[in-house]
This record gives structure tokens, sequence and C-alpha cells, in this order.
């Protein structure tokens, strides 16, 4: 009895041997009908997809907070260049960098206090078609292929805050990072542009500026 409890030791452990030498984790060597590359196919994920963030190598880098600039801060009044009190242009926009999910990229000037039956506000700027691998526009200028609405005061492009005399309107400068192509034509509706350019936007980032109206 004695011998064969030894004999069955010897046989488990052999067995033991065969399986680990033929789990997949060391390759055999190629044999005469293989090519000098062998390839293996990696068994399915178990990775909880929610963990992956907390396993990303380190120099991977995660998309940044929508972070939009002008040439004021929010809750400063709108220097006089971009009112029409001045010269009327659209002020310089600049934001951070988006991310692949980005399709366009779309800005909008609302007047929050303009007399409006809906409360909407006035939309003084709607441009959507934004190429999602720039940085920003220029100082009153637009890219070639934006699509620019006629904005509410009837008028392309951007019409320059102009509340009543005596009166202080708020203007929120925004910008969006749009999951959806525009399929709208140029020079369409303030309203409809604004609408797509709301539904479509994931990620916003807005400053508002104030200007008070002066006679004359």
């Amino acid at each position: 009895m004695r011998g064969r409890a030894v004999g069955w030791v010897m046989v488990s452990a052999a067995l033991v041997l065969t399986a680990c030498n033929d789990d997949g984790r060391v390759l055999r060597p190629a044999g005469p009908n293989q090519t000098a590359s062998v390839s293996t196919t990696a068994p399915p994920s178990t990775i909880d997809p929610a963990q992956v963030v907390d396993t990303l190598p380190a120099e991977t880098t995660m998309p940044a907070e929508l972070v939009v600039s002008l040439p004021f801060l929010d809750g400063d009044p709108i220097p006089d260049r971009f009112t029409c009190a001045g010269d009327g242009v659209a002020p310089a926009f600049t934001w951070t960098q988006p991310p692949l999910e980005a399709v366009e990229i779309a800005v909008l000037v609302v007047d929050l206090d303009a007399p409006e039956p809906d409360a909407a506000g006035v939309t003084h700027f709607a441009v959507s078609a934004i190429d999602p691998l720039s940085s920003g526009l220029g100082e009153g200028q637009l890219p070639e292929f934006a699509i620019v609405a006629t904005n509410d005061l009837g008028t392309p492009g951007y019409a320059a805050p102009c509340p009543p005399a005596g009166d202080t309107h708020r203007y929120e400068f925004s910008v969006h990072f749009l999951a959806q192509q525009t399929e709208l034509a140029d020079g369409t509706s303030a309203a409809d542009l604004r609408a797509f350019i709301e539904g479509s936007s994931f990620a916003s980032s807005s400053i508002i500026g104030t200007v008070t109206g002066t006679a004359g």
C-alpha cells in the first residue's frame, strides 16, 4: 500500500508539470511548417472598464476641462472696441485643446437681458463648423468653412452689443465642443443654429461681460 501511494504521487506530479508546460504561457519552438514569427491571441479582457482611468500609463493624458478666454474677465465691462460704442468687432476667442470626441467647435454670443417673450435672450453671434483642431478665433475673423448664422438683429455674423441708453445688459460669450457635424446652411437663422449648437454640445465654457448703453 505504501509503494502504491508513492506511485500515485509521482504520476500526479508528472501530470502537473505537463499541464504547466502546455498552458500557453511558454511558446513551443516553431515547427517545420511554421514561419519564424509566431502570434498568439490574448484571452478576453476581464478588466472592469470603470477602472481603466486608474490604470492608464503615466504618459497618457486625459482631455482637460474646456476653458475659454476673451479680452475681458468674467463679470467685467466689455471694452468699447467690441460694442456699438467703438469699432463693433467680434473679440478674439481662445480655448483649451478639444478632446478627440469633438467633431466641431461652435461659438455663441447672447444678450441675457434683452426683452424676449421666451426669456431665451437675443443671439448676437452664432458660428459652428469650426475646425476641432483649432485653438481660437482671431479678432473679427472667421474660419473659411465656418457656418455663420444671421443673428437675431437681422445681420450676418457679429452684432455688437448695444443696449438702450442707461440700461446695463449681460452678454454671454460661450464656446461649445460639438458631438455632431452641423448640417445647416451658412446664413441660417440664429435660432436654428443656436438650437443645434446647444443640443449637440457636450462641453461648454462661457464668460459674461456687461455693457451699459449710452445716449447717441
